[in-house]
């Protein structure tokens, strides 16, 4: 349960990044409507946004396997590597997802400080 109420309380806070590739891409297809309407042929812009970086933990380990460990668990035919991926070769921001990995990034980030040998007591 404890699991379901991080996710329901933390599932938004990736929001802003899924915002601003909404408005970034928006502001691309604006410049390729006036490309369009010059006349001029030129390669289209394309806005890509991404978080590097957030897909590891302190340990060296993979946020996203971490998550597909509990995925599996609960039995969902989920495979979060493909999704992220999937995410990232569509240009297109997931807040969800972007929230369960800013969330864990920082829960790691908390157990690294109080707990730096990563000891199993």
């Amino acid at each position: 349960m404890f699991q379901w109420k991080l996710a329901g309380l933390f599932h938004d806070v990736g929001y802003p990044a899924q915002v601003a590739a909404d408005v970034a891409g928006s502001f691309a297809d604006k410049l390729n409507a006036i490309k369009r309407t010059i006349g001029v042929p030129a390669p289209d812009l394309n806005f890509t946004h991404r978080l590097t970086g957030i897909e590891e933990l302190r340990s060296g380990d993979s946020s996203l396997d971490l998550l597909q460990c509990q995925l599996d668990a609960w039995k969902l035919e989920i495979d979060a590597n493909r999704e992220y991926l999937d995410m990232i070769a569509s240009g297109r921001v997931c807040h969800g997802m972007v929230s369960a990995l800013a969330v864990l990034h920082v829960v790691d980030l908390l157990y690294q400080r109080h707990n730096p040998n990563r000891e199993f007591h």
